[in-house]
């Protein structure tokens, strides 16, 4: 089944499909789905055997840091997993003027949803050991980074939330 084309269908798209679909006559064998069975089919994500990587890019993520001055980000992801609940991988954030942070991330894909978190493991600004969380939306390209609390620099004990929109590539092997 094709459900990365399903997944990003709205509700209205899945049930005009089920309409059509249910106007066919059911082979005796074989009685006509449920709306449920469609709609948990489309959205579940990949099936769990397989293998998925995924790919989060943007070059304008924003935020506003604690001294009220707007900052933005860039963040680049690669996780993969043996399957939708077991990703790992790589991020990367970077700043103007040459902050950078990077960090080792878990987490899973969910229908169109892909959830990370780890920590900076190393940064130009003094932030090893902050927490980041990331959601990101392979459907609308909605991007968001959690830092913080901070573990160092001059914002310890802060958080700062950015987002904004990118590329969210999810691929199934």
């Amino acid at each position: 089944m094709p459900w990365p084309v399903y997944a990003k269908m709205s509700n209205r798209d899945l049930r005009a499909i089920y309409e059509y679909l249910r106007a066919i006559p059911p082979r005796a064998d074989n009685p006509a789905p449920t709306v449920a069975a469609l709609a948990t089919s489309a959205l579940a994500g990949p099936p769990a055997t397989s293998s998925v990587g995924v790919e989060i890019q943007s070059q304008d993520l924003t935020g506003v840091a604690p001294n009220g001055a707007t900052v933005k980000i860039q963040v680049k992801v690669v996780v993969e997993g043996e399957n939708a609940s077991s990703l790992a991988g790589e991020l990367r954030l970077f700043r103007a003027g040459g902050a950078h942070g990077y960090g080792s991330t878990t987490g899973s894909l969910v229908g169109n949803i892909v959830t990370l978190s780890g920590e900076l493991t190393e940064s130009t600004i003094g932030l090893v050991g902050t927490p980041i969380e990331l959601e990101a939306n392979s459907s609308t390209g909605a991007i968001t980074v959690t830092l913080g609390p901070r573990s160092g620099g001059p914002f310890v004990g802060t958080t700062t939330v950015f987002d904004g929109f990118g590329s969210v590539k999810i691929k199934t092997r």
